[in-house]
């Protein structure tokens, strides 16, 4: 038989030995962030904004886990090119991604110059030349 109260402690030690989803997915997304060559805790601020926007509009508990869940997830599967990205450029991925996010896409020049710039920076120019050209 149980000494009084065992069972309790059990059922306690239990639950406090459980991890959860949402902390595992805290975990996964801080090391998306740095994959990504985002500042660590990106994702888990994104994820703080969403909420909050998801209570001023009124959205219900189920919707706003959802929602948590999702944004949390946000940037799963963007590291699958990283070494893509990698060898294209011959540089840095991370550094890359970085620079990436804040070039005009719209602008031909300005996405050119960026090209330009991002391909295998410290080599010789021939070989930026011809690195280059593998991009465009």
């Amino acid at each position: 038989m149980d000494a009084p109260g065992q069972s309790e402690q059990i059922e306690r030690a239990r639950a406090a030995s459980e991890v959860r989803l949402s902390e595992v997915l805290a975990g996964l997304s801080y090391a998306l962030d740095l994959t990504e060559g985002q500042r660590p805790g990106h994702s888990v601020r994104t994820c703080a904004i969403g909420m909050r926007l998801a209570e001023t509009i009124g959205l219900d508990e189920r919707q706003r886990s959802a929602l948590f869940y999702a944004l949390l997830m946000k940037d799963l599967g963007c590291t699958s090119n990283s070494s893509r990205f990698a060898t294209l450029f011959a540089a840095d991925d991370h550094s890359l991604k970085a620079s990436l996010k804040i070039v005009d896409w719209s602008n031909q020049l300005e996405s050119f110059k960026w090209v330009g710039r991002s391909v295998a920076p410290g080599a010789f120019w021939l070989r930026r030349v011809w690195q280059a050209l593998a991009v465009l």
